[in-house]
């Protein structure tokens, strides 16, 4: 395997014609293989020490938790979509500059009731179960499928933190908690038995206290958006609806994998990505899965709903944000900048990449193909004037920060229309940001990963401000989410290291948990795992031993 180098990319300035120049020192993946990251894992891992290049700050001092689907097969039956494997979490625990890796399944009731019987028999986000819960009894079987069957309780998503305990969630109102030393699941909690939500997102935010907020739908009468919150100090199932927005769709509420928070707002896209509320109630007598149950509309509008944290009510009520349609799975960031609000998100220009991600794309016959056609995401920057009034004059863009080709114009009495600056444009997914320190504040820096043709898969940091670039590629590594984790001593924004779990190509080649620098994107370690199949997982953070943060 070729030691990484790192790419350096500047995005020009000046114009819309202004195009990348780039200086290419190595770009080239071997990808005869890649169809077997996605084969999934069949075991769980014991702590195993990795075996460390280059050096690990000694600052470095706690864990990195990844979570994300890992089994894609039980016996015959086979997961049909991306999204749909039996979660894992995957451990890496640093300390003193050694690393240690280890994984266990995550122990949901779907997963125990697939493995016992060798076969899948829940339901997932892309797969349908041909075969009926053996626990039911053979008149419930057949009521069910005409009936909405319970949500699988397969939190393969993500985890995140809550005061010293661990959860793990996914797109439905199930959370499980997670031993953080030996990775054991240790309870569910279904929120929904505590607040009238019929279902919830996976990506959380969590404030400096440790307050944790959420969004979700309530799916009774008019479909609504319900923002939530869990306080600091008190249980897990002490969470309370503080906001609800109905869908401007009666039967089609708009679908949303994450949110932004402000220090004062929260905001989230009403996004033409829309639940067919029929569809999904016939989806089980149609054999329908989640995805054949989404539908885009063009052309509608995506609308930014920005709502008081402190007071729960829509801000500007007047007026209407809006843009021409786009879908995101990931906000990056939000921040208040005077009157304004600006958001960064990961923008398509339609959802088709939901339905480019089945397992079939991803065969060994098929994967170079897939990777090569992948919709790609651009980093975009809206900014919401969230100041406008009826005195403010239409037609003209209201935007004038400097460097930023967003606008924001008044098009009617009650309409503001915006449209995104392109940040970064070569594909950029699952970002991140210094979070503890800059999460919901002005910032400069994000960090993503880039699938940017089917021989570059890479890790990016982007300088927001100013459009320029910084890449790690490395022949043969495909990475996953990079985890920015701060020096406690340091005093600028990226002064830190990056962490993310690089799988490897080659034959014998071991996979690793990467360390770059966060300053100059260049490689300070590698903890080597000989033996060891890490899996494709989806998202994390980062815990330390003595959390320093702010």
């Amino acid at each position: 395997m070729k030691s990484s180098l790192v790419c350096i990319r500047r995005l020009e300035r000046l114009s819309v014609t202004a195009h990348l120049t780039r200086k290419t020192l190595q770009t080239s993946v071997t990808t005869k293989n890649m169809h077997r990251l996605y084969e999934g894992v069949n075991d769980e891992v014991p702590a195993t020490k990795g075996i460390v290049t280059g050096t690990i700050p000694s600052w470095v001092n706690g864990a990195l938790y990844r979570n994300g689907p890992a089994i894609f097969q039980i016996g015959p039956d086979k997961f049909k979509h991306l999204f749909d494997g039996m979660g894992a979490i995957q451990k890496f625990e640093v300390k003193d500059g050694a690393a240690v890796f280890s994984r266990k399944f995550i122990n949901s009731n779907s997963y125990q009731k697939n493995m016992s019987v060798n076969r899948i028999v829940v339901s997932e986000f892309g797969t349908y179960a041909a075969y009926p819960d053996p626990c039911k009894t053979i008149f419930e079987r057949f009521f069910s499928y005409f009936k909405l069957g319970k949500p699988t309780d397969n939190t393969n998503i993500t985890i995140w933190p809550f005061k010293d305990r661990l959860f793990t969630s996914t797109e439905t109102t199930h959370l499980h908690e997670i031993d953080p030393d030996n990775l054991d699941t240790i309870s569910k909690v279904d929120l929904k038995d505590n607040m009238t939500i019929s279902s919830a997102i996976a990506h959380v935010h969590w404030d400096r206290d440790g307050t944790i907020h959420n969004i979700g739908h309530l799916y009774e009468g008019h479909p609504s958006y319900c923002l939530f919150r869990i306080p600091a100090g008190s249980d897990i199932t002490d969470g309370k609806v503080v906001a609800s927005v109905k869908s401007r769709w009666k039967l089609n509420p708009g679908y949303y994998h994450s949110f932004a928070v402000t220090e004062n707002y929260y905001v989230f896209v009403e996004q033409p990505l829309v639940i067919n509320v029929l569809k999904i109630l016939t989806a089980r007598i149609r054999g329908l899965r989640i995805p054949d149950c989404l539908d885009y509309w063009p052309d509608e509008k995506a609308i930014f709903h920005v709502i008081d944290k402190a007071t729960g009510e829509p801000v500007n009520q007047s007026f209407v944000y809006q843009s021409d349609a786009f879908f995101t799975f990931h906000h990056v960031n939000a921040y208040e900048d005077g009157d304004s609000l600006v958001l960064d998100l990961c923008s398509y220009k339609d959802a088709q990449i939901i339905k480019k991600v089945y397992m079939k794309d991803f065969s060994k016959d098929r994967v170079d193909e897939t990777l090569k056609h992948l919709p790609k995401a651009i980093l975009s920057r809206f900014v919401l004037p969230l100041g406008v009034n009826s005195e403010t004059p239409k037609d003209k863009n209201l935007i004038e920060m400097s460097g930023c080709k967003a606008t924001a114009v008044r098009t009617s009495d009650d309409t503001v229309h915006c449209t995104h600056d392109a940040i970064y444009n070569e594909g950029f997914e699952l970002p991140t940001v210094n979070y503890d320190l800059y999460n919901g504040r002005q910032y400069r820096y994000s960090y993503g990963f880039s699938v940017q043709s089917e021989k570059t898969v890479a890790l990016v940091k982007v300088d927001l401000p100013n459009k320029t670039s910084l890449q790690w590629d490395c022949e043969g590594c495909v990475p996953s989410e990079p985890i920015f984790v701060a020096d406690p001593d340091g005093t600028e924004e990226d002064d830190g290291v990056v962490l993310s779990a690089v799988m490897t190509l080659g034959e014998g080649d071991d996979n690793f948990l990467l360390v770059l620098d966060g300053k100059t994107f260049t490689e300070r370690a590698r903890a080597r795992f000989p033996g060891v199949q890490i899996n494709r997982d989806l998202h994390g953070f980062f815990r330390r031993t003595v959390d320093h943060r702010l």
